[in-house]
């Protein structure tokens, strides 16, 4: 039985992360960390978790193999390093880190103390992504050219206020929230990850304060809202194959999507979907297609978001019991977070 910790009592982990765990037969989560007593106490009573703590120090003391960290985005590097140096294995919320060099600080405390960390980047899980590279990889269409990836909302600011919207706590915005998913997708099919050269096309910050209704709860704060609501531009991977990628929380369309289309010199394979928890979809079912043509057909309704988390919480569990990190590896969070770290630098230089 794998003892399982959380540290963050945040909406993910009250709609994902517990729920994933307490379904796995090999597995339990035992006890839960936040500063936020009120909080803690209600998700503590709502699963019926004894242990309890608003010390992280104290909290890995407990009686626990694996962690899961579900803070705010600035402390994960610090509690992934405490974690590991306590023995735990981690499973940490996306982005991983802030920094490439804070990231393989962490990968080495790892590998000293023979634990694994994993990146949350849940997508990954999902049967429609889990089809589409299925999909890619029994097509015979030669050289990847080019790929084009989106995930737009209509009204999906998560929490305007809170820390995900404040920039010494989340780290940024659209592009840490949304862009460590849809890189993450993108760079599970091109080979050479190395050198990203990136030209950015588009930035804007964020000025609504609507809330995405799928993502309230009653926590109230009242931080500074300063991060980008929207990102869009191009990244050449090693002068090779390129990424056209554009991020919003709160654009101008009728409803939410999330797309790609993998490009390649003998044709393309392309995905509409949704990713999510957003109750605003623009497509009324998922397709696959191949050069435009409609060869998958699959139902948007299908929870393919709860589904996602389940199989990651197995996921995670079985590397743990296997020591085997083999479709999602400690990794794969170094190159989203390179990406991300280089464009926040270049919105920097270019006072956006």
């Amino acid at each position: 039985m794998l003892r399982v910790g959380v540290i963050g009592c945040g909406w993910i982990t009250e709609k994902a992360h517990i729920p994933a765990i307490q379904g796995i037969d090999g597995a339990s989560i035992e006890s839960v960390c936040d500063s936020d007593k009120e909080r803690m106490e209600y998700i503590s009573e709502k699963f019926g978790i004894i242990h309890r703590f608003d010390e992280v120090n104290k909290f890995l003391e407990s009686d626990i193999d694996a962690v899961i960290i579900a803070s705010p985005n600035s402390t994960h590097s610090f509690y992934s390093d405490m974690a590991l140096n306590a023995n735990k294995h981690v499973l940490c919320e996306k982005p991983v880190a802030l920094s490439a060099s804070q990231y393989k600080k962490t990968l080495g405390i790892a590998r000293k103390n023979n634990k694994i960390i994993l990146p949350a980047l849940v997508n990954r899980f999902r049967p429609d992504i889990s089809k589409l590279n299925e999909i890619i990889s029994s097509s015979n269409l030669g050289k990847l050219c080019k790929v084009e990836a989106a995930w737009v909302r209509k009204s999906g600011v998560p929490r305007p206020g809170t820390w995900i919207t404040n920039k010494s706590l989340s780290g940024g915005g659209v592009l840490a929230d949304l862009g460590s998913h849809i890189f993450d997708i993108c760079l599970m099919n091109i080979e050479n990850k190395e050198n990203p050269q990136i030209t950015l096309r588009n930035v804007q910050r964020h000025t609504n304060s609507t809330s995405a209704v799928w993502c309230e709860y009653n926590k109230k704060e009242a931080f500074q809202v300063d991060v980008e609501s929207a990102v869009s531009g191009e990244i050449q991977f090693n002068n090779e194959v390129i990424l056209d990628f554009d991020l919003s929380w709160d654009s101008d369309v009728k409803g939410d999507y999330t797309t790609f289309k993998f490009i390649y010199e003998k044709g393309s394979i392309s995905l509409h979907t949704l990713f999510g928890f957003s109750n605003n979809p623009l497509y009324d079912s998922i397709h696959i297609c191949s050069d435009d043509r409609e060869i998958i057909k699959m139902d948007i309704k299908s929870g393919y978001a709860d589904i996602a988390f389940n199989r990651q919480a197995e996921y995670f569990v079985n590397s743990v019991s296997t020591n085997k990190t083999d479709y999602l590896s400690p990794i794969d969070g170094y190159y989203t977070v390179d990406i991300i770290e280089r464009i926040y630098s270049m919105i920097m230089e270019d006072g956006c």
